[in-house]
């Protein structure tokens, strides 16, 4: 995800917008989750490493009383 991020800052023209119903944010999460389907447990794997995102929960605008938020973040995902 870091690499995404740096490669995004430093090459991605920001005026073009990739998809009209999501934010090039959003459809970064939504590519990334797909990329995981029809692995065993994407499910776990994929809502665990998104809940501990505070890029993600941004993002998406995730409330504390939301199941993809998550209080205590793990760093590694950061």
């Amino acid at each position: 995800m870091a690499l995404y991020k740096r490669r995004l800052l430093e090459e991605f023209d920001h005026g073009v917008r990739l998809h009209r119903d999501y934010s090039n944010a959003e459809l970064f999460f939504v590519l990334w989750a797909l990329g995981h389907c029809g692995q065993r447990d994407a499910d776990v794997l994929v809502n665990a490493a998104l809940r501990n995102s505070a890029l993600f929960a941004r993002v998406f605008q995730c409330s504390v009383n939301k199941a993809m938020w998550e209080g205590h973040r793990c760093p590694f995902w950061q």
